[in-house]
């Protein structure tokens, strides 16, 4: 961990300023909450269009404060 903390703090100048690092932060954890939400949908055979029509639809409301 210590190993880590210190390369990170090597590459410092290498990061995109913070509010464009922590934008890509958030879409990436939602990314990744969609895909274990469909994921979760097709092992339990829940999915189908009309229910992957309806998660995109909401996902897209909650990104743009619809």
């Amino acid at each position: 961990m210590f190993e880590e903390l210190r390369e990170a703090i090597r590459r410092i100048d290498e990061l995109p300023p913070f509010p464009e690092y922590f934008q890509r932060y958030v879409m990436h954890v939602q990314d990744e909450q969609i895909a274990a939400e469909i994921s979760y949908m097709m092992r339990h055979n829940v999915m189908d269009t009309v229910m992957l029509e309806k998660l995109m639809n909401e996902s897209t409301k909650e990104l743009t404060g619809i």
